[in-house]
Parts: structure tokens; sequence; C-alpha cells
């Protein structure tokens, strides 16, 4: 379905395939068999990178995260005739026009890779790291992944998946408007609906914010969805929790509040989810301000009385609405 942000999957043995729909855009994504980049990119358009694109010119539209630099940023892929590696998440932006002729293609567009599904207990090689290094990584499988079912270790249990689609935008048909937004989940509250994660989907994880982490990721058995039953699946507690949203002029995001006994209004806990920068020239963004940063779900207390500001921002001008849903809060709590 939507939650799971690539839409209309096809996994057959020995080819996988993922439909993207929607417009041009930046896109997450990851392979569930250890075939090379250009045989899966091949039906896009790829540029600026020397070996198996397109062209080598241009600015380059296929990225990795650098986990290794103090100074986390993207790293163009240096070679498409490479294999990708399990586990590893990649940033690739998806044209509008496959073939550079001036003329844009129609969505969806049908990407397919031949190979043996990787094996389970996937453990991808997080470099590096102190307690807010981010990385990226991805569903491994050809199956729909739970991430609260995924191994982790020195890592926070909040999961970003930017979802180009989220917004109305333009269709694609320019890339200085084209919209989206991240979309969050730590367990039990956010925008990926229970933690699903589909096949060829990238995401970002982040270090614990405790010490100096020794982060560890395992994508094992008990992750992986079978016939609609997500093994290993534990039950989610409940948690006071309520959604705001706003929207305005084909751009929108929202934002959640916790609630619990374990939350605070002034530091990172876990549970909170950082907002992340837009991937896209256009967009709005809503978060809760407390000890100085940015969330797109704020952790906070039950038991006290608090008063937090919101940060509003967006590249669009004219009117935007600001809406409360999904609350799930106590009848003792205001």
């Amino acid at each position: 379905g939507a939650d799971l942000f690539f839409n209309n999957l096809k996994v057959s043995s020995p080819k996988a395939s993922v439909s993207l729909t929607g417009s041009e855009g930046w896109r997450m994504i990851s392979s569930p068999v250890a075939g090379t980049m250009s045989d899966l990119l091949d039906p896009i358009w790829t540029q600026g990178i020397s070996t198996g694109a397109d062209v080598s010119t241009g600015d380059p539209n296929v990225f990795l995260w650098n986990n290794i630099s103090t100074d986390q940023d993207y790293s163009a892929v240096s070679n498409l005739s490479g294999a990708f590696t399990a586990g590893q998440g990649y940033l690739v932006y998806v044209y509008a026009d496959d073939d550079y002729d001036g003329s844009a293609d129609a969505f969806p567009k049908t990407l397919s890779i031949s190979g043996t599904e990787n094996a389970v207990d996937v453990s991808p090689s997080l470099i590096g790291g102190n307690n807010s290094y981010f990385y990226l990584v991805g569903n491994p499988f050809a199956t729909t992944i739970d991430f609260d079912a995924v191994s982790k270790t020195d890592l926070t249990d909040v999961a970003y998946v930017w979802d180009v689609n989220s917004e109305a935008g333009d269709g694609g048909k320019n890339s200085e408007t084209a919209t989206g937004s991240w979309k969050t989940w730590n367990g039990t509250t956010g925008d990926i609906t229970d933690g699903l994660i589909a096949p060829f989907q990238g995401f970002f994880i982040q270090a614990n914010t405790t010490g100096f982490p020794n982060p560890e990721i395992t994508f094992g058995a008990a992750s992986k969805s079978t016939g609609g039953t997500f093994l290993g699946k534990a039950n989610k507690s409940t948690f006071a929790k309520a959604r705001l949203e706003v929207s305005g002029k084909n751009v929108s995001n929202s934002m959640w509040l916790q609630f619990s006994e374990n939350g605070s209004a002034s530091s990172h806990v876990m549970g909170d989810a950082v907002e992340l920068q837009a991937l896209s020239n256009s967009y709005a963004e809503l978060a809760v301000v407390k000890g100085g940063e940015l969330f797109d779900i704020a952790h906070l207390p039950i038991t006290e009385k608090i008063s937090l500001p919101i940060s509003f921002k967006t590249t669009e001008s004219g009117l935007f609405t600001i809406s409360a849903s999904n609350f799930e809060i106590p009848s003792n709590m205001k």
C-alpha cells in the first residue's frame, strides 16, 4: 500500500521489480539481490558518473551516504557497474525524461533486477560514528520488513523515509517545484504505518544519543513478512499521542506528539525523531522545538504541564491551515 512508499511491487525468482509512481524527484532505494546498479537503473536517466551511467557529464544523480567523514553528506557513486551492497541504501534522482531528448516520459517507471534474493542476517557496515551520526540503509529482501523486528544495537528506534509523492506537487513536470516530505516511525508513533518498509526502499537510521556508540543493524528472518503475517512482530505499546498537519499550496507536512513517563520536554530521548532537511526545492516543515532541536516526533513527559514552541517553515507563500488528527489521549489528560 501507499504506506510502504514503493507501490506496484512484483517479485518473482529470479527477477524482482518495482514501479516508481508519481513524479520526478529523489528516491531512496536498495536492492533485494546482488545485481549491478546499472542493471536496475537502466530504464531511467543516469549522469555524472564515470562508469555505467548514460553520460559521464553533468551533475551526478546516484549517491551513497558518507558514514566516515565527521561532516556527513552524500557522495556520488563512482561506478554504476558495481554490485549493490546488501542492506545499503542509495539516493537516486529520478528524472521524468528517461533519454534526455527534451520530452518528459510518463510515470510509472518500472525498474527490475535479476538474481537470488539476499540471504537473511544481513548486516551492512556502519563505519565510524558518534552520538548523532546517521546511516543510509535499505530493505535487503524481496518482501516487506517490520522495522521494529530488525535487530539494532546502539541505534535509536527511528526510521526515516523520504516520500517524494507525499504532496500534490506538479506531477514531476518541473524539478524545481518537485515536492515531498520525510516520514518517520519510532516503534509506536509516526507516518510509516506500523513500521512497515517495502522492498527496494532505502531509509535513514541514527546512532543513539548516549555515549560513543558502536552501532550495528541486522536484518534477520524475524523482520520479514510473509503472506500478510509479520513474523516476530511484538505487540505495540499504547502511548498517548496526537498528530498535527499543516497544508497549503501543494505542500504539506506533519509532526507527532508522543507522551509517556520516559519523555522529556528539554532533552533528546529515545522515541524522538529529528526533523530532517527536505530533499526538494518546494516544501513545508512543521516541527516541535525542544532543547534547541527540531523534532518530527517529539517524545514528551506525560506527568507534567509543558509549553513548547512549534517551528513552521515553507518555500511557498499563501494561506496555510494547521489541523490535528490521530488523537489517542487518555480522558484524564488535557
